[in-house]
């Protein structure tokens, strides 16, 4: 199994439109694992990037 910057994928995915639970199913990974991950990015600032510019 390859390891994945989870983050990055994330930013990636949110950036694309796609929701956490949607995230989520496509990665295989627990809903509460992205949710974590947002919460990381948001406190990091990292996602204002991501949707600036976007409405």
């Amino acid at each position: 199994m390859r390891s994945v910057d989870l983050p990055a994928v994330v930013r990636l995915a949110l950036a694309s439109g796609l929701g956490v639970e949607d995230i989520s199913r496509s990665l295989d990974v627990p809903v509460d694992d992205i949710r974590a991950t947002v919460a990381e990015l948001r406190e990091k600032n990292q996602l204002t990037e991501i949707f600036r510019g976007q409405k």
